[in-house]
């Protein structure tokens, strides 16, 4: 029997709250229901919008997963009435604010423990972007005043394994915010812990070379070497000027735009799709 692979984005959600444990855990989960208990809608342009649907709760040994769909297509939720033409005749139409036309379908997973959105990846014009913009629109609606949320969207990681490895590095710029309990390497999980212990939530730095040919010594510093690893799930290299671990010319580089893109495969057609997908993430992502 042939195997099915699916592709698909992940989404790191990161609540900085005075909460841990099983408070924080279920913080998440709250996010999550108050984000579709009712219908959120985001523009993405002229014409179209995205929107979450209500998820299916799943859970096993005491860890819930959410499993549910996201629409995304021509969308009048902000009008009451359209003009329309019919029959040679301009009127007016009531709008049903919950109709998407020429609509596309992704799916979506949630696992609290983890703090992991996943979206499939499709070809049918839904993007790791638009639901990006969803999730900072409405998300930050339903956390406390005393609470911030990070949203980024996992980027590739080897533009980074490409910078610890390059034979120079000219120029650095990055942006991180602190995990929750993520698995790093020893310099990262030092300065992630240097991070939450001094209070900051988010840090960007801008690093240039000075006249040595040779560049930045960022493997021995801990706020260069220790912020790329940590960036590598937790924030955005934004540019780095390298010479290549093989020579050649200088180049800029940059994961901005470049999401991470995991894979799940299931082994045949009886296997549950998303029960395989939540032991994939927990695979990934286990931090106990």
């Amino acid at each position: 029997m042939p195997t099915k692979k699916f592709k698909f984005y992940v989404f790191n959600i990161k609540l900085q709250s005075p909460k841990t444990g099983e408070e924080r855990t279920q913080a998440y989960e709250d996010l999550l229901k108050r984000l579709t208990d009712k219908r959120f809608y985001t523009k993405l342009n002229k014409n179209e919008a995205i929107t979450m649907y209500p998820p299916f709760q799943r859970e096993i040994n005491g860890l819930k997963y959410f499993y549910g769909n996201i629409g995304k297509g021509i969308s009048f939720f902000d009008e009451d009435e359209v003009r329309v033409l019919n029959n040679n005749t301009v009127g007016r139409e009531t709008v049903d604010k919950d109709k998407f036309y020429k609509p596309a379908v992704g799916e979506y997973i949630f696992v609290p423990s983890i703090h992991r959105f996943a979206m499939m990846k499709t070809t049918n014009g839904l993007t790791v972007g638009d639901f990006e913009r969803f999730l900072r629109e409405h998300l930050v609606k339903f956390i406390k005043p005393e609470e911030k949320i990070e949203i980024d969207f996992e980027k590739e990681p080897s533009i980074i394994e490409e910078i610890f490895e390059a034979q120079a590095v000219y120029k650095l710029s990055y942006e991180i915010s602190y995990t929750n309990s993520d698995a790093l390497p020893a310099q990262g999980e030092l300065f992630d812990e240097l991070l939450k212990e001094n209070h900051i939530g988010k840090l960007t730095v801008n690093a240039q070379s000075d006249h040595d040919p040779e560049g930045m010594n960022i493997k021995d510093v801990n706020f260069l070497g220790g912020g790329i690893e940590v960036a590598k799930n937790n924030g955005v290299i934004k540019t780095a000027t390298i010479k290549p671990k093989n020579g050649g010319r200088v180049k800029n580089i940059s994961n901005q735009q470049k999401p991470l893109i995991q894979e799940l495969e299931l082994l045949n057609e009886n296997e549950n799709k998303p029960e395989r997908w939540f032991q994939k993430l927990r695979g990934l992502y286990r931090t106990n």
